[in-house]
């Protein structure tokens, strides 16, 4: 199927769930702009991301909306392919649609398939959303996300660096503890705690942890074993607002989960932790951005699926030398970055032997 490109005027992207999947489907999003120049982009997102998508310069538009009838989109990329969406868009009549062809249940109703491996972990996230462009002859993939910062959120958090006596001289490293919903892929207490007091004592950074609501349980075994108490902003700011933080940073440390990939989006050199044996960082490494990944190679028997795990066992397995090793490399300037070396690491730390 040819397409014109002057004849697509409204293009919809679905990209519906959660932060790090919404930041890394914007390296295709951008590539889509940059194809469609003249078309206005519409995201359908959920509302807790929408912070990643208001007043982006690709983006022209963020819906929550499924009746999509009204919008008369001309394209429709589909990064979800779950069945509400996918039925949306076919029921909408929308005359291109382009979505998985691996789904079964939902790859008929699209005009424009491409067979995607999910289950490849040896192929990054960014990577399978470039590959759904191949139809619209999009083949350049050296984009790179974009994420907006409000004006307003800034200025948020720059009262509360003055106030927590942070001087615009200070170096910055935010520790994220958070998890989300994966139970296994934080560290544990003591870890996070070792590394704080490193960051405090040797680095002499001023340290902000965060995580959102699901950490503040965490948060409360972390401080009384920090021998240097760090800056606790869990649970207190709002994703926009931990946006404009992220971006005053100069380290950033977190594991496998949204706030990781916004950081490297925003360029910031860091150190991000994989527990669990379910995800590798060949598949959601930091994208483009200096960095060092420390992967736990677990001895775990259990099958491996972060959100229904109730263990602790993988984040006790991790060597808290490990990660101030990384840390300290990262914050003295070394870490990857260039593609070859990267992915060489990625490699290596996946399928290292413990």
């Amino acid at each position: 199927m040819v397409i014109d490109p002057d004849k697509i005027k409204k293009i919809l992207v679905i990209r519906p769930d959660a932060i790090g999947d919404v930041v890394l489907t914007l390296p295709a999003v951008h590539a889509l702009r940059q194809h469609f120049p003249k078309a206005k982009i519409t995201v359908l997102a959920r509302e807790y991301t929408a912070p990643l998508l208001l007043n982006h310069p690709d983006i022209d538009q963020v819906i929550f909306d499924y009746d999509l009838k009204k919008f008369k989109f001309d394209l429709s990329v589909n990064y979800y392919n779950q069945f509400k969406d996918t039925y949306a868009v076919f029921r909408a009549g929308i005359p291109y649609r382009l979505g998985d062809s691996s789904r079964i249940l939902t790859g008929w109703m699209n005009n424009l398939r491409v067979f995607r491996k999910w289950n490849d972990k040896t192929r990054h996230e960014v990577d399978l959303n470039f590959d759904l462009l191949a139809p619209l002859g999009i083949n350049d993939r050296s984009s790179k996300a974009i994420i907006p910062i409000n004006r307003s959120d800034m200025g948020n958090i720059d009262n509360i660096l003055i106030r927590k006596a942070v001087l615009p001289e200070d170096f910055i490293a935010v520790v994220h503890i958070g998890g989300s919903k994966s139970h296994n892929k934080s560290w544990n207490a003591p870890g996070y705690s070792q590394l704080i007091n490193f960051l405090l004592d040797k680095k002499g950074a001023k340290v902000i942890m965060t995580g959102g609501q699901d950490a503040k349980e965490k948060a409360d075994k972390i401080l009384p074993l920090c021998q240097y108490r760090p800056i606790s902003l869990v649970d207190k700011l709002s994703l926009s607002e931990l946006i404009a933080l992220l971006s005053k940073a100069n380290f950033y440390f977190g594991n496998d989960t949204g706030p990781t990939h916004i950081a490297a989006a925003l360029n910031i050199p860091l150190v991000v932790l994989f527990t669990s044996r379910w995800t590798t960082p060949l598949r959601w490494g930091p994208w483009k951005t200096r960095h060092l990944v420390v992967k736990n190679i677990s001895q775990c028997i259990d099958r491996c699926y972060p959100p229904n795990c109730d263990s602790n066992f993988c984040e006790d397995e991790v060597d808290p030398k490990k990660v101030i090793s990384a840390c300290e490399t990262v914050i003295d300037g070394g870490g990857v970055k260039e593609p070859e070396e990267t992915f060489r690491h990625w490699y290596e730390v996946s399928f290292a032997k413990a």
